[in-house]
């Protein structure tokens, strides 16, 4: 596939690929949606509490209402995060030398990838992403017995990160490559224990981490959450290793009125409470960490600046 860390996209090369993907994909956009009469959500099974198995969640509910908001059907198009951003282009995507490209066509299976889908610096070159829908921050996962302690709060980001990745000298870690959960976006020295990482998915990582196949594991917020309700008092954060980062939905870069209609969509249900209730209702807890976010206000009125370092319990001084 690729190596999100070492890509590196010369501006003449872009341009040429957004050349290529608008004549590939002529069956898409908004108004293609209409006339089909269907909104082709892409999505991974199954991921944290945003595509379950039973195929509910968060990005389920969020999408369907946009389509019910649209006035046509909602089909929810199955996919993984290896192939997810391609079955959303219509087109390969190729990495050589540290530089991204398209390669063959593909049949494009949706018109929005929406499943807690981290805004990355190498998806971002691929992909059009919506206005924020969720926070999130790469942490390291440690069993509740492991002798290493987790950081003492720095109250800067920077300063979390360096003592978090101070401990892990001694600890075999692993992530998903090619996801928020690769350990070469943040410099993370993986062990490579004897596993397939690629044929693993996120919600596959605690078991393993609980089996003893491994030390230590990096999780994203929203599957912190999840796992430490699951499994309580046998995990413990150590601490972060990316600052924090936002979650939106990925459209084709070509298909503006699609993506700007779903803006629109996300106003609208922040400001009247229905966003709101939905995160309240598959991510309860995440308001004690990240409440200004969350508000009923548009995101673009929300800065960086208004946002604390996520602290959860047995991680504060």
């Amino acid at each position: 596939m690729l190596h999100p860390f070492r890509v590196v996209v010369l501006s003449f090369l872009w341009s040429t690929c957004l050349l290529l993907l608008s004549v590939s994909a002529p069956a898409s956009g908004l108004e293609s949606v209409r006339e089909r009469g269907v909104l082709r959500h892409l999505g991974v099974e199954e991921y944290a509490n945003f595509v379950t198995s039973g195929r509910e969640g968060l990005s389920i509910e969020l999408i369907r209402q946009f389509a019910s908001w649209l006035g046509v059907e909602y089909q929810f198009v199955p996919t993984q995060w290896s192939r997810a951003v391609e079955d959303l282009l219509g087109r390969q995507v190729l990495e050589k030398n540290g530089t991204l490209r398209l390669g063959e066509k593909r049949p494009i299976s949706g018109d929005v990838l929406c499943s807690g889908v981290t805004a990355l610096e190498w998806r971002k070159q691929l992909v059009a992403f919506s206005n924020p829908t969720f926070l999130t921050q790469v942490l390291v996962v440690v069993r509740g017995d492991t002798p290493v302690q987790p950081i003492q709060p720095t109250g800067a980001a920077q300063g979390d990160i360096a003592r978090t990745k101070g401990k892990l000298h001694d600890l075999e870690l692993i992530g998903l490559p090619d996801t928020c959960l690769d350990p070469e976006l943040y410099g993370v020295k993986s062990a490579r224990p004897p596993l397939k990482v690629r044929d693993l998915r996120p919600a596959q990582l605690v078991p393993r981490l609980l089996d003893g196949q491994v030390e230590a594991v990096l999780l994203d917020v929203p599957s912190v959450l999840m796992a430490l309700s699951h499994w309580p008092g046998q995990l413990k954060v150590l601490g972060p290793v990316s600052s924090l980062q936002y979650m939106a939905c990925a459209f084709r870069p070509h298909d503006i009125q699609l993506r700007q209609a779903f803006n629109r969509f996300m106003e609208k249900i922040r400001w009247d409470g229905t966003y709101y209730r939905m995160v309240e209702k598959y991510y309860p807890s995440i308001f004690s960490y990240f409440p200004h976010f969350f508000a009923n206000i548009s995101p673009e009125k929300l800065s960086n600046d208004s946002f604390k370092m996520l602290s959860f319990p047995g991680s504060r001084e």
